[in-house]
């Protein structure tokens, strides 16, 4: 009898660190899907004439653009994403492959550039297909051209991803 209970408390006891210990996020279908969100997105530094961005390296805005590409976005919540620095001329700056996990709908992650600077950020993914993104250089390679800095930058969203 007293087997039968120390073996019953220890099954509860183990039931309940394992509904303690599981992510909220881990049993809610995330809204963030590669269907809907891998694609093109555009920070802007600026307008041109006539109020809009050029397309994806394309770009007629007078001061440059920010881009982020998501490629691809898996069930298990990992992602892959290219960040690049577009200058007013249409000629990429800067350019770097990231990869990372989505945890709740936040994606923080390092990057090295195709210069050789290094430095991390963060990108937060909205439900209406905005992304906020933040990313801090934290050493500059030998031929820097452009810097990936962007503060508290609203990306938004420009095309489907290409098939």
């Amino acid at each position: 009898m007293m087997r039968k209970k120390k073996t019953l408390v220890s099954i509860l006891f183990v039931m309940v660190l394992l509904i303690i210990h599981t992510p909220a996020y881990a049993s809610v279908k995330s809204y963030i899907t590669d269907k809907k969100y891998a694609g093109t997105y555009y920070l802007s530094s600026g307008e041109n004439e006539n109020g809009k961005i050029g397309g994806h390296k394309d770009v007629t805005d007078k001061h440059g653009a920010y881009y982020v590409i998501i490629k691809k976005i898996s069930k298990k919540g990992k992602i892959k994403f290219a960040i690049e620095n577009i200058s007013s001329n249409g000629r990429r700056l800067t350019y770097a492959d990231v990869s990372g996990s989505i945890k709740g709908k936040k994606v923080s992650f390092h990057w090295t550039d195709n210069w050789g600077s290094i430095g991390k950020g963060s990108l937060i993914i909205n439900k209406n297909r905005k992304l906020k993104l933040q990313v801090k250089t934290t050493s500059y390679g030998k031929k820097v051209r452009g810097t990936m800095d962007v503060s508290n930058g609203k990306l938004k969203w420009l095309s489907k991803k290409k098939k």
